[in-house]
């Protein structure tokens, strides 16, 4: 079975060349729901390879779906499972969004977006004589597979969804070349699908979650802080904890007198608790 490229988004013709289809070869991007404004958002590209490779190019598209539900600030691809202890003796990559491309090195992290589209190519290379290729073998799928290659960004506070999708890039093609010759062939690939939710942190500012800042709450976060009690999340927030009553990315005694001024001595929960949705700590 012969496979063909296609002619790429950026008026970019891709080279038509005859591929070989493997069966069993693919590359798939995980798809994830998170919430508005998360950090550190890691998904997973989970490779399955069937003979031994010698050379791997990546291509991957991000594209908004939604207006500016994208990524934001920063985004790294760094190696993983099979592929985190692989010697390459050669690593390129390039980013390009419209009117702005530049060359990178390997687990540089690339700075502020702007566009709704852009692509992140990756290629690796080894040579067989001086490193043994990457043996045949699966990532397995998520959530129990280890991908071999993890993308890490934070997202945008805009609701919607962005798509990781194949592309070519400067004629190159989503391939992969056999260690032992030269047969080039296309892996089946998935594309991730990233959907952003709205953040709603309701229970920031109030960890027992009843509606009721009380003494039970000041406990919790004593707890949290002092007793090495586990963080209380909210999956639909995004928080490490709902007991950073200050946002200041710990659990101190100075929440603990915050909740204490709210619970017992009636002040204003706006004046001591933080809005949950506008944190910006980094992720633990």
């Amino acid at each position: 079975m012969e496979w063909r490229t296609r002619i790429c988004a950026a008026s970019l013709i891709c080279a038509t060349l005859p591929f070989v289809a493997h069966a069993g070869n693919s590359v798939y991007v995980e798809s994830k729901t998170v919430v508005a404004g998360a950090r550190d958002v890691q998904v997973g590209v989970y490779v399955e390879n069937v003979p031994p490779l010698k050379t791997m190019y990546l291509p991957f598209e991000f594209r908004s779906l939604t207006p500016g539900s994208f990524i934001a600030d920063t985004i790294a691809l760094r190696t993983a499972g099979r592929l985190a202890t692989q010697r390459w003796s050669r690593i390129e990559s390039y980013f390009s969004v419209p009117s702005d491309t530049m060359s990178c090195y390997y687990e540089q992290r690339y700075a502020d977006f702007v566009s709704s589209n852009m692509v992140l190519y990756m290629g690796y290379t080894l040579f067989p004589s001086e490193f043994p290729c990457l043996a045949g073998g699966s990532d397995g799928l998520p959530p129990t597979g280890t991908p071999s290659l993890v993308f890490h960004f934070d997202v945008s506070s805009v609701p919607g969804t962005f798509i990781i999708d194949s592309t070519c890039y400067y004629h190159e093609n989503f391939r992969m070349w056999e260690c032992d010759g030269p047969i080039m062939f296309a892996p089946k690939f998935t594309p991730g699908v990233i959907t952003i939710v709205p953040c709603t942190c309701g229970c920031q500012g109030n960890p027992i979650c009843d509606g009721v800042r009380n003494m039970l709450d000041v406990t919790a976060i004593i707890g949290e802080a002092f007793q090495g009690q586990p963080a209380m999340r909210d999956a639909s927030c995004g928080r490490n904890t709902r007991c950073d009553l200050n946002c200041d990315c710990e659990v101190t005694v100075a929440d603990v007198v915050a909740m204490i001024d709210v619970s017992v001595r009636g002040v204003d929960p706006t004046l001591r608790i933080c809005d949950g949705c506008a944190d910006r700590c980094p992720r633990r």
